[in-house]
């Protein structure tokens, strides 16, 4: 085992210094699993049914983001502060127009971050807008809402769910049918330059950007694609066609040049920007739900699966998916076994993660042998994301921002989100 860790990242610290573009041959370990698998994954109903459940897990952080009435409390150190203890600043309270939801967080370093914000909220009545504000400084300041696209119906599930930067200039806002690009931070945006009817997501961040993109119309057959862009999303490269039993439903991005993409059977990843891929056995029984998947440096790979009773397994592959071990999930409350409702998997550092089960946070610094409690325990806090192994921001339920500072270990309430009227 040691010597096929030490052969992995020997090879992937080789391929970092030249990045080459996505090649649309598929490698001979994904022929030999179309031999295997001749008949995709359930067809079309199958993939259908991942996408319905990526678009009603985001309605869900959309609709309670903007739930009401509870207080906050149990605060961590400052960012920056390194080990005492300090007193949390007073905070402004968050000042959100009516009727607006938080649909998604972003940052590049604890300074600078986006919030992806909409005004389609029950009861439905009219055109909904998307809209994203940004602070550079830490929240204490907010800009004024920018629209990205223009009108949406309400009732359409394609519309806006997520933003994410690669840096300070160059971002991404985009949900099943739209994707839009700005390369000024946010001042301006512009759709997205890739020809295609469903996006899947896109990842990266301080080198390569990922997207994942289904070029056909609805109703068609055809492989999934996957480009990268060194320019954050100004040129693409040639895009790699997925193996129709293999469905890009999750991308995470790791080092200069690695990606290992999670879908409903097993993942896909690549060490040298796409050039080459090697398809890794999943440890999932059949999944009803898309795993959720986390990695730091494409060696340590964590895996979450949920099967048809919402039962989640959790397991750790130390050997970039050569094998798989079990883990324990922690019990946030009650004598369940089990994370039920799990919404978010995290590994900010080798040995390192983190889940978000909707209230308080778990991490675990073994591996997934032990969990504690980590930051706020009675804040539900509806995304998570982190910038580097280190810092984060995360988003409760009313509107507040939290920071960390050390992977998640100790939270500190940080800004009250401040959105000015359209």
């Amino acid at each position: 085992m040691d010597d096929l860790r030490n052969d992995l990242r020997s090879i992937f610290e080789r391929q970092q210094s030249g990045l080459r573009e996505l090649r649309g041959t598929r490698e001979t370990v994904m022929k030999r699993a179309l031999v295997r698998k001749d008949e995709p994954l359930g067809g079309r109903l199958n993939i259908a049914a991942g996408i319905a459940a990526v678009i009603i897990a985001a309605l869900v952080i959309a609709t309670f983001a903007y739930v009401r009435g509870r207080s906050v409390g149990h605060e961590g150190p400052l960012p920056g502060a390194s080990s005492a203890r300090v007193a949390t600043p007073l905070v402004k309270p968050p000042s959100i127009p009516p009727r607006t939801a938080i649909l998604d967080i972003d940052l590049v370093d604890l300074s600078t971050g986006w919030v992806l914000f909409t005004t389609c909220v029950q009861p439905m009545t009219g055109a909904c807008h998307y809209s994203v504000v940004a602070t550079t400084d830490g929240g204490a300041s907010w800009s004024k809402p920018v629209q990205v696209g223009g009108q949406f119906d309400y009732a359409n599930g394609d519309a806006p769910r997520t933003v994410h930067f690669v840096d300070k200039t160059d971002g991404f806002v985009y949900g099943g049918g739209f994707a839009f690009v700005t390369h000024d931070g946010g001042r301006t945006w512009a759709h997205l330059n890739i020809q295609a009817v469903f996006i899947e997501f896109i990842t990266g961040r301080d080198g390569i950007v990922w997207a994942a993109t289904y070029p056909c119309a609805k109703g068609t057959s055809c492989p999934y694609e996957i480009r990268s862009s060194v320019d954050g999303g100004v040129t693409w490269s040639s895009p790699h066609e997925v193996p129709a039993i293999l469905p890009p439903l999750q991308g995470v991005a790791f080092a200069a040049s690695g990606l290992v993409v999670g879908t409903f059977t097993d993942l896909m990843i690549t060490l040298d920007g796409g050039a080459t891929w090697r398809v890794i056995k999943s440890a999932c029984a059949t999944a009803v739900s898309p795993e959720q998947i986390a990695t730091s440096d494409g060696l340590e790979l964590w895996l979450l699966c949920t099967d048809g009773a919402k039962n989640e397994t959790l397991y750790v592959s130390e050997n970039a998916g050569a094998s798989w071990s079990q883990r324990a999930l922690p019990l946030p409350s009650g004598p369940k076994s089990g994370l039920s409702g799990a919404t978010g998997l995290l590994s900010p550092s080798a040995g390192t993660a983190l889940l978000n089960p909707g209230r308080g946070v778990m991490v675990s610094h073994d591996g997934g042998t032990t969990w504690a409690h980590a930051g706020p325990a009675d804040v539900q806090f509806g995304a998570i994301r982190l910038c580097s192994a280190g810092d984060g921001w995360a988003i409760d339920d009313q509107h507040y921002i939290w920071a960390t500072d050390d992977g998640g270990d100790h939270w500190t309430r940080v800004a009250g989100l401040q959105i000015a009227s359209p």
